[in-house]
């Protein structure tokens, strides 16, 4: 058991980790531009899926969204278990 919420918490962070930065680079090629410096910043990474989805990538921005929900609820999990 704390075998499989250790690699999913690992996994869902890592799949979360990866498409901020694809997100962020996909919006490098759209404009403005400067909204994907912005997104680099942790504070206010949260506003690259909002930006991300206003632009057309909607894909990647419910991808982002569903990976960030994956490592709550796994980080909720492994809270709740005491691990």
């Amino acid at each position: 058991m704390r075998t499989l919420l250790a690699a999913t918490l690992v996994l869902s962070f890592a799949a979360w980790l990866t498409l901020h930065v694809v997100l962020v680079a996909r919006l490098l090629f759209r404009s403005p531009r400067w909204m994907s410096l912005l997104a680099l910043l942790p504070p206010l990474a949260p506003l690259a899926p909002y930006w991300g989805y206003q632009t057309g990538l909607r894909r990647s921005a419910i991808s982002w969204g569903a990976a960030l929900a994956a490592y709550a609820v796994a980080l909720a999990f492994a809270y709740a278990l005491g691990q």
